[in-house]
C-alpha cells in the first residue's frame, strides 16, 4: 500500500499543525520539564519531545501507544478550571524510558527532540487476529512511518520496539522492506521477542544494540 507523494505530505502537513496546537508542558521524573507535541488517530501516531537545540534527532518505533484523551482536549479542560497545564509523566512510562535511553545513544546535551512514530491500528489485539481493515491500518501506519524517517529523520538514530504484537508475517515483512531494509546501519533494538524487536516496556536501556544482520534474517523471515 504505497502512499503518493502529495498524499503523503497531506498527512505530514496535518499531524504537525494539530501537534504544533496540542502541545503540552510534560513533567519528567527527576523535576525534568519539557514540552511535547502530539498528534494522532486510528492511522498514524506522532509525538514529539523537545529537549533543546541539539542537531541530533532519536526516533523510537513502537506499536499501539497508549492514548488517554486528546492533549488538546486536556489542555482545554485544565485551562477552563484554572488548573496547571503540565502533565505528569510516570516513572516506568514509554516516554520516559525512552528519555533515559537516549542518553546512552547521544550526549544529551547534544539533543534535539526525541521523536515517537508509533505504528498504529484501530484496537489492541494481536496482529495475527486483525480482521483486514485493521491490517490495512497498520500497513499504512509503517508506510508512513517508513517515507518520514527517510524525508525528516535522515541522520538519526532509529529504536525500533514495536514488540510482540507485531508477530506476524505480513507486519514483519513489512517492517523489514519498509524500515530495516534501508535503515539497519541506524536502527537499535533490544534484542528479539517471537521474532520481533521487544517492546520499550520491560526493556533494558543496557540491552539497546545496533540489529545484527542474524536478527534482521529472523525478522524478515528468511532465518
Amino acid at each position: 500500500m504505497d502512499m503518493t507523494p502529495e498524499e503523503f505530505e497531506n498527512v505530514v502537513k496535518r499531524l504537525h499543525q494539530e501537534a504544533q496546537e496540542r502541545n503540552l508542558t510534560y513533567v519528567f521524573p527527576k523535576g525534568r520539564i519539557f514540552n511535547v507535541e502530539e498528534a494522532f488517530d486510528d492511522d498514524y501516531s506522532y509525538a514529539k519531545i523537545n529537549i533543546k537545540n541539539g542537531k541530533r534527532n532519536i526516533v523510537f518505533i513502537g506499536l499501539n501507544p497508549a492514548r488517554n484523551g486528546s492533549p488538546l482536549g486536556v489542555y482545554k479542560q485544565r485551562a477552563k478550571a484554572k488548573e496547571p497545564l503540565e502533565k505528569i509523566v510516570a516513572n516506568g512510562s514509554a516516554w520516559n524510558r525512552a528519555l533515559n535511553h537516549s542518553e546512552r545513544l547521544e550526549d544529551f546535551n547534544e539533543l534535539g527532540s526525541i521523536y515517537f512514530l508509533d505504528i498504529c491500528a484501530t484496537g489492541t489485539l494481536q496482529a495475527s487476529d486483525l480482521k483486514q481493515a485493521q491490517a490495512e491500518s497498520y500497513m499504512k501506519s509503517i508506510e508512513f512511518i517508513s517515507k518520514y524517517i527517510s524525508k525528516y529523520l535522515s541522520n538519526s538514530k532509529i529504536v525500533l520496539c514495536p514488540g510482540g504484537k507485531a508477530n506476524s508475517k505480513k507486519i514483519r515483512k513489512a517492517l523489514y522492506e519498509k524500515i530495516i531494509k534501508e535503515n539497519k546501519d541506524r536502527i537499535y533494538i533490544y534484542g528479539l521477542s517471537r521474532g520481533v524487536p521487544r517492546h520499550i516496556i520491560g526493556s533494558k536501556g543496557t540491552d539497546l544494540r545496533l540489529i545484527k544482520d542474524e536478527q534482521i534474517s529472523t525478522v524478515s523471515g528468511i532465518k
